[in-house]
């Protein structure tokens, strides 16, 4: 259970712009990431999501980054995330 205030979490997301695919293909870091997306609102999953776009084979094809996409599909809603699915038919 994440515990931080709505403050902690927008600082969260803004640390982690720019950071994301990166963080993302790491053992720790995709961990980060996924319980992100679990305890942000929709509009910052969009956010941190949004960096991947154009990465989705890489993330697929990695092991870490894989959990990651996963998480995604799993947490938002997938009218949000339709470059994700659209990324599954170039694989």
């Amino acid at each position: 259970m994440f515990l931080g205030s709505r403050e902690q979490k927008t600082i969260l997301v803004s640390q982690m712009k720019g950071h994301v695919l990166e963080l993302s293909l790491q053992m720790y870091g995709c961990r980060v990431v996924q319980k992100a997306l679990e305890h942000i609102e929709i509009d910052e999953q969009i956010e941190v999501v949004l960096e991947l776009d154009g990465h989705i084979l890489q993330c697929i094809k990695d092991q870490n980054g894989n959990h990651v996409i996963q998480k995604c599909i799993e947490r938002v809603p997938s009218q949000l995330i339709q470059f994700i699915i659209d990324g599954f038919f170039f694989f």
